[in-house]
């Protein structure tokens, strides 16, 4: 069934209004001659829900329900609510001393800017999906995407990321934040216009956790249906404890430093471990092992970082020969000594900085005239031309195949931009997460087997840049995204 959504604030407060001038199917009493709704709570609603869905401002409830000043609204009580059309007729028919009114406190958040970027309301085109604001506070959510309909059954999503739409000098690499948020609006919008109905709040966290214990309080995080984020460790060591006290999904999109996945069954981590990349790459290099030689290049004996040494010791563990070159025999143009005129040579360089390398190409190069060479990479070296094959392991598709129409479509009907990165796209990385973490809440809500629940959870998802595909990381532990792809280049 389709629903229609408005993402104008004041149309769905308008809209919740018109609703509420209907008697809706609950029981009602009448008070001191106020009419109320006697409603109990359903699972997994808070009270801003409640609210909307009775079309009366949440002090109005907390008014005759003061408990829920304290905590959120439980399964087993009866609340009351009133009903908002007869309370005004019943106040035309009384006459009532004048009460003084303290002045309604000014709002915490504000609209503001994305500090080296336009306004967030520049960047949109004048549609159906305009008007989204960024608002530096945890207090003043932003109600991006909201259903006109009961929102008893929507898909309840709260974004958190650091967006620090405040902040008065931005780092480089703040924008990722913004287009992976950008991107998931139009999963979100997508998934909307197929009949899914979804509630999103956005939270502007910062860089550091302190708010993230302020979010232990907010009664929409607390009856989340899943949580998009956050960005660092530190916070998702600080939201993982409220995520698994109320078995709400946790997508955590950049960090593979999730130190709770191993004991918390409610994580999804997308970026692999160290262990898994070194893993797929091993057991690829052991599939060829007959026309693969590894040759490792001791660029810095004493700072050999953690992922490559992960690798050396895979390679090891499969009886895969390595041999040993040093920076001084390739200067010397002596690498030859250790390649295979018979086999594809794979350059093992024991550093993640290409600028380390940079000195060397030019005698690498000289090599692979007469040498097959493949340079084992990284992902971020991606941007630098290097002069010879590469292969490395990717969560992301290779972005010089990353092309898909409908969504380019959709990006240039709503936005007035291009995407800040292309390596990789994080407005596709946010697309195909929230698209995945969507797609699998509208799934799982009415399954009671368990079994069907983890086969759902372990399906493949093939997105436009990412294959996403989850696998337990311990018994009772979370999910690891084991969608690691060999890409030669």
């Amino acid at each position: 069934m389709n629903k229609t959504i408005t993402l104008l604030f004041a149309l769905m407060l308008s809209a919740s209004a018109a609703l509420a001038q209907q008697p809706l199917p609950y029981p009602t009493d009448t008070i001191d001659g106020q009419v109320f709704y006697k409603y109990t709570p359903e699972k997994s609603i808070g009270l801003y829900r409640i609210s909307k869905m009775f079309g009366v401002s949440q002090d109005d409830i907390i008014r005759y329900n003061p408990q829920l000043e304290q905590r959120g609204p439980r399964l087993d009580e009866i609340l009351l609510i009133p009903y908002k059309k007869l309370e005004q007729a019943e106040k035309t028919e009384r006459i009532e001393e004048p009460q003084t009114k303290d002045p309604a406190p000014a709002p915490v958040a504000r609209q503001d800017s994305i500090r080296s970027l336009p306004k967030a309301d520049e960047h949109l085109k004048q549609n159906d999906i305009s008007q989204i604001s960024i608002f530096n506070s945890i207090d003043t959510v932003v109600r991006t995407i909201d259903t006109i309909v009961r929102p008893a059954a929507a898909i309840r999503l709260a974004m958190i990321l650091p967006l620090r739409a405040d902040a008065i000098e931005r780092d480089g690499g703040d924008e990722r934040f913004f287009d992976f948020y950008m991107g998931s609006l139009l999963a979100v919008k997508q998934a909307v216009d197929k009949g899914i109905s979804i509630e999103m709040h956005t939270y502007d966290i910062e860089k550091g956790s302190n708010k993230i214990y302020q979010l232990a309080n907010d009664s929409f995080i607390r009856h989340a249906d899943a949580i998009i984020g956050p960005a660092y460790a530190d916070q998702v060591a600080a939201i993982a404890p409220i995520a698994k006290a109320d078995s709400t999904w946790l997508l955590i999109p950049f960090t593979s430093n999730v130190q709770d996945i191993d004991n918390n069954p409610y994580i999804m981590q997308f970026n692999p471990t160290a262990e898994e990349d070194a893993e797929t790459m091993a057991r690829y290099i052991a599939g060829r092992e007959n026309d693969i030689n590894i040759v490792v290049v001791e660029a810095d004996k004493d700072n050999i970082p953690y992922s490559i040494r992960t690798l050396q010791n895979k390679l090891k563990e499969k009886n895969i020969p390595l041999t040993t070159v040093t920076l001084r025999q390739i200067l010397a143009d002596s690498l030859f000594t250790s390649l295979s005129d018979s086999a594809e040579n794979i350059l093992l360089f024991n550093t993640e900085k290409y600028s380390n390398l940079q000195i060397l190409m030019p005698h690498i190069a000289l090599a692979n005239q007469t040498y097959l060479i493949t340079l084992m990479s990284q992902y971020s070296w991606q941007k630098e031309n290097i002069p010879i094959g590469q292969i490395y392991t990717s969560v992301f598709a290779d972005t010089t195949s990353t092309q898909n129409t409908e969504y380019q479509a959709m990006w240039q009907r709503y936005y007035t931009f291009s995407p800040h990165h292309t390596l990789p796209r994080y407005d596709l990385l946010g697309y195909d997460l929230t698209s995945h973490i969507i797609s699998l809440l509208a799934e799982l809500q009415d399954i009671a087997d368990d079994n069907y629940k983890e086969y759902l959870l372990k399906r493949t998802y093939n997105g436009i840049q990412s294959t996403i595909r989850y696998e337990r990381a311990a018994e009772n532990g979370g999910y690891i995204n084991k969608g690691i792809q060999i890409i030669t280049r």
